[in-house]
């Protein structure tokens, strides 16, 4: 689902939010395939949520997180903007206790780039919620990957924003190129 919090100019022009409707309705039965799949499958399996949208701001990902079956041969990736995971924690503690890898997009290491190219978010909502997630890597020991679209407006940026990465706790940086898809 591209559900999402944030109108980023590198993804959409207007923030997608699905929340009725056939293809909503569609989503949620494609989870109940899933999680009928995930309960007689006995090998290990690993799922990686979001890339399309926030998985924490889709009510499809949100059904998803809440009703997929816990058990012992599923773990996650995750891709997020990270600024509602502190928020969401609480409801989806199983899936940071099998999280493998977490990748967060954050297009500028400073408030004035950040809030430009990650259009509705808030640079200091971010940095709690990247304090929090190096907390979260401690406790759970998944991995955290920082992804930046490279665009005019940050590409000056990548010196500064290796240093951003690693200081909130990144174990990989992957640079973008721009591209129109």
């Amino acid at each position: 689902d591209n559900s999402c919090n944030l109108a980023c100019p590198s993804c959409r022009i207007s923030k997608i939010f699905e929340s009725r409707g056939i293809k909503f309705r569609n989503r949620l039965k494609l989870n109940k395939k899933i999680f009928d799949f995930l309960k007689n499958y006995a090998e290990p399996i690993n799922i990686h949520i979001g890339s399309d949208g926030d998985p924490f701001a889709s009510l499809v990902y949100r059904n998803f997180l809440k009703n997929c079956p816990v058990q012992k041969n599923i773990t996650f990736t995750l891709q997020t903007n990270g600024l509602l995971i502190k928020k969401m924690y609480e409801r989806n503690k199983f899936i940071f206790s099998n999280l493998r890898k977490i990748g967060i997009s954050v297009d500028g290491c400073t408030k004035t780039v950040y809030e430009k190219l990650r259009r509705g978010g808030k640079f200091n909502i971010l940095l709690e919620n990247l304090i929090f997630l190096r907390q979260l890597k401690y406790k759970y020991n998944f991995e955290i990957y920082f992804h930046c679209v490279l665009q005019k407006e940050n590409y000056q940026q990548m010196e500064q924003y290796i240093d951003f990465s690693k200081t909130h706790g990144a174990d990989k940086i992957y640079f973008n190129r721009i591209v129109d898809w």
